[in-house]
């Protein structure tokens, strides 16, 4: 990891891995990092995927390349006139989460959720959103899980997402407060722990 404001944690056991998560705390942030940081490497590999792929250029322009360009002008827009990449939402994003099919069922998956949710307490959020293919096994699970339906939508290329959302109660950060730069925790499980990815 290369900025605070992502998460990822690994689920282990007996030293394997057997579950991971990929979350955002501050999604603002983090996307001005990554821009930062590697916009111009980004966007160097992306024109050329295109371009040994002309016929996709169309479906990129249509499907999102006016959306990245709208992203950019405004990121650049706001670090222009701030100086520096501050916090403008309290809503934090769960990107990804798997867990292996062996140990699917125990719990692995609803811990690293916690722990995500801490690392957004302590960020400063107040809720977490995440957004899903509508036919998988998601959206079940979330329903299940507490998370609220906001809502669905159909991609460009005919996929349809649905978006859940999770109030965050607790206690938030103070004002200049850092999060902590890892997080581990017990599951009851004496030969199984959480630990953040570094480096």
């Amino acid at each position: 990891m290369t900025d605070q404001a992502s998460c990822v944690l690994v689920a282990e056991e007996s030293g394997r891995p057997v579950g991971y998560l990929v979350g955002t705390p501050n999604p603002g942030l983090h996307r001005h990092h990554v821009m930062s940081q590697h916009g111009r490497r980004l966007c160097l590999l992306g024109l050329g995927a295109l371009l040994r792929q002309p016929s996709l250029i169309l479906m990129f322009l249509r499907t999102r390349g006016w959306r990245y360009l709208r992203a950019v002008i405004r990121d650049r827009r706001g670090a222009r006139v701030r100086g520096v990449a501050t916090r403008t939402d309290t809503t934090g994003v769960l990107n990804h989460v798997a867990v292996l099919p062996e140990h699917q069922g125990e719990g692995v998956g609803s811990l690293l959720i916690q722990a995500l949710e801490d690392a957004a307490r302590t960020a400063g959020c107040d809720r977490l959103v995440l957004v899903t293919r509508s036919d998988g096994l998601a959206p079940a699970y979330c329903r299940l899980t507490g998370w609220s339906y906001v809502g669905e939508r159909c991609t460009p290329e005919g996929y349809w997402l649905t978006t859940f959302s999770r109030g965050l109660d607790g206690p938030r950060r103070l004002s200049g407060e850092r999060a902590p730069d890892y997080m581990h925790f017990d599951t009851g499980y004496p030969s199984r722990r959480y630990r953040p990815v570094s480096g």
